[in-house]
């Protein structure tokens, strides 16, 4: 049996009590009979409901609570799954025409998560009364609709939990190995007693209200049941009896279904060109999406855009170069990817907007450039891929909330733009502000934020490396911070002062695909340094800085500098940027390299810096440089398989079960 997780097949026709207790009152004889299991072999547990009921218990149930190896706690008369843990939980289920004739008109509850209070069930899986599965999470006050139901097949379901009030609860659940319900927020009530505890079988409390028409009957099989350390493929049911083997676990499935093609492309945009390609072999349609970094030599100039289908935005900053005077400026625009300010004025040296289309993304200049721009950009492609671009306008009294909703999808990653200025009306202002968050879960939430006066004293130029918001003014405690991702879309609350943020740019994604995004140290000493992420990266994005205190804002050599690097197979390119803090000639710099990570200082030499790879389970760097132990934020995302292997993975699948269930 494997450590992390209990394993029932029902095959020696009984019910280990150890493992589990039946529901008060003990109505343990309804449950005693079996049938062949859901493998064509072995022995399944039957479950009746029957109309008579009510002579049998005090409610229409007939249910078990499972308790191996979980904590005895009094208010629940039973063991219980304290709040924080995650649980995995597997079984097959199995609806005989026989024996539950009418598919619609009853909703039968057949897994529940139930508080520590009997008024709390905060997780309800169910069989509806349209012939539907479907979850009811209270806490989260969301109902998601599943797959159809039909007679006479078994379902093999997986449910992974993670309990908890506030947003970093998680809840997920596939039937057939087909993910329903991706959810990142709130799992249980405010009011629980601090725990939840598992109950399954058969519950009708429509039968409370309605006379009952028919004996209603189910099946189950395989049941598996583990906690954190446990995975999908552990507790898989298709997989049938249980491993001998404990040292050698199935091997999970692929995490995504589909195309996935995520390429760093880069190109050097001249004044004598009017359009430049970037495009890719293995990118075969339209990519969903494009993340665009810029900058120009003479002077620190960096740009960020985002492009979905045909909605552009851009922020971009300028600060300036051998000058006695402290001038910075920020650029907005609703329609240019680049932009290229000027030493300390509103003029754009060079501007250029972008079009996806088949193969990748084409940049297209708006004016005859005065300078030369280098262009990184990141595109997202493939038919397992989704994005959004738009602006939120977040509410500026203090913790309260900003909902983006109706997009077509659940975000796993999200990426945040703020200018301190408006997107939707193309212009510049004095003050350099740049305010650019990343976030996978309402947990894992970055930011960097740099924040330059415009002609005053030295001293003037402050940044902040955040892991707690997605974005935070310098000059005041005002923050955002993601607060919920939900089904279609995601909250952002403002924290601190009631700061104003005006318009934020979002670019929300799904990508079925493991994604990795966690701050990052650099080592003590050159060399290898290799950052393990759990998955065979298909591509990484680096922020570096010289930032060596996260949370805390600086205003010393290390506030100005930043790199944004970008790696796949094909190797790796950094833009980066240097502003000092005094006012010195040649005090602020923009560099682009053929490095992984190249944080300048004020005279374009390199402060840290290293080249990288991608492994097997990892983002490996060697550092050839390093002035300081300083923080960086890493985004990975996963090599998915070619899709005629998926294919072919997907036909032994489907033809392994179609078999097991003619066998049935």
């Amino acid at each position: 049996m494997m450590a992390t997780y209990y394993y029932e097949s029902y095959d020696d026709e009984a019910v280990d009590y150890d493992i589990f207790i039946p529901v008060k009152p003990p109505i343990t004889y309804m449950h005693t009979s079996y049938v062949t299991g859901r493998g064509g072999s072995g022995k399944a547990m039957r479950l009746q409901l029957p109309t008579n009921f009510l002579s049998l218990a005090s409610k229409p149930a007939n249910e078990l609570r499972f308790k191996g190896g979980m904590s005895f706690d009094s208010h629940s008369g039973g063991p219980s799954v304290e709040l924080g843990a995650e649980t995995w939980l597997g079984y097959s289920v199995f609806i005989p025409s026989d024996e539950y004739p009418n598919l619609t008109g009853t909703t039968m509850t057949i897994t529940q998560f139930h508080g520590g209070s009997e008024q709390t069930v905060p997780f309800s899986f169910r069989i509806t009364t349209d012939g539907t599965f479907d979850l009811l999470m209270r806490a989260a006050n969301k109902l998601w609709v599943g797959p159809p139901v039909v007679h006479n097949k078994w379902y093999d379901v997986v449910i992974h939990t993670k309990w908890s009030t506030t947003p970093s609860g998680l809840a997920q659940i596939w039937v057939d190995g087909d993910l329903f319900v991706d959810y990142v927020g709130k799992t249980t009530e405010d009011t629980s007693y601090g725990f939840v505890y598992l109950k399954y079988g058969m519950y009708c409390p429509q039968w409370r209200r309605e006379p009952p028409t028919e004996n209603k009957t189910l099946y189950f099989d395989e049941f598996r049941f583990g906690k954190d350390t446990s995975s999908y493929s552990e507790v898989d049911p298709a997989q049938g009896s249980a491993p001998e083997d404990p040292e050698d676990p199935p091997t999970p499935p692929p995490s995504g279904t589909g195309i996935i093609v995520v390429r760093k492309k880069y190109t050097n945009s001249p004044t004598n060109t009017t359009s430049i390609p970037l495009t890719d072999t293995e990118i075969t349609g339209t990519p969903a999406a494009g993340l665009v970094f810029s900058n120009a030599a003479g002077l620190a100039r960096l740009g960020i855009g985002a492009i979905v289908g045909s909605t552009i935005y851009s922020g971009a900053i300028a600060s300036r170069d051998g000058s006695t005077t402290l001038s910075a400026r920020r650029y907005t625009s609703n329609a240019s990817l680049v932009q290229m300010g000027a030493n300390g004025t509103p003029t754009i040296e060079q501007e250029a907007a972008g079009t996806l289309g088949t193969g990748g993304l084409t940049i297209t200049k708006s004016t005859t450039p005065t300078t030369a721009a280098e262009i990184l950009a990141m595109l997202f492609a493939g038919a397992d891929v989704q994005a959004a671009v738009g602006i939120l306008n977040n509410n500026t009294t203090q913790n309260s909330a900003t909902t983006v909703s109706g997009l077509a999808f659940q975000p796993n990653l999200l990426i945040f733009l703020n200018m301190y200025n408006d997107f939707s009306t193309p212009g510049n202002a004095t003050q350099l502000h740049m305010y650019f968050g990343m976030a996978t879960l309402p947990t894992n939430q970055y930011s960097f934020n740099l924040y330059q006066i415009h002609n005053t004293s030295p001293l003037d130029v402050r940044a902040h490396l955040s892991d707690k918001y997605i974005m935070q003014q310098l000059n005041s405690n005002a923050a955002l911070e993601l607060t919920e991702i939900a089904s279609d879309g995601f909250s952002v609350t403002t924290r601190g002062a009631a700061g104003d943020f005006f318009e934020v740019m979002y670019v929300a994604f799904n990508i079925d695909a493991n994604i990795y995004l966690h701050t990052v140290t650099t080592p003590e000493a050159t060399g290898a340094k290799t950052f393990e992420i759990g998955f065979a990266p298909q591509a990484a994005m680096m922020l570096s800085t010289l930032i060596t205190t996260l949370n805390s804002t600086k205003d010393d050599y290390q506030a100005g500098a930043v790199c944004v690097g970008m790696l796949d197979e094909d190797g790796h390119r950094a833009l980066s940027i240097s502003i000092d803090d005094a006012v010195t000639t040649g005090n602020s710099e923009s560099q682009s390299n053929d490095k992984f990570v190249y944080v300048p200082n004020d005279d374009g030499t390199a402060l840290i810096q290293a080249t990288a790879s991608l492994g097997t389970t990892s983002v490996d760097a060697t550092y050839t440089g390093i002035s300081a132990n300083a923080y960086g934020i890493l985004l990975a995302i996963e090599h998915v398989e070619p899709p005629s292997y998926r294919q072919k993975l997907r036909s032994l699948r489907q033809g392994l079960r179609f078999g097991l269930r003619a066998g049935w």
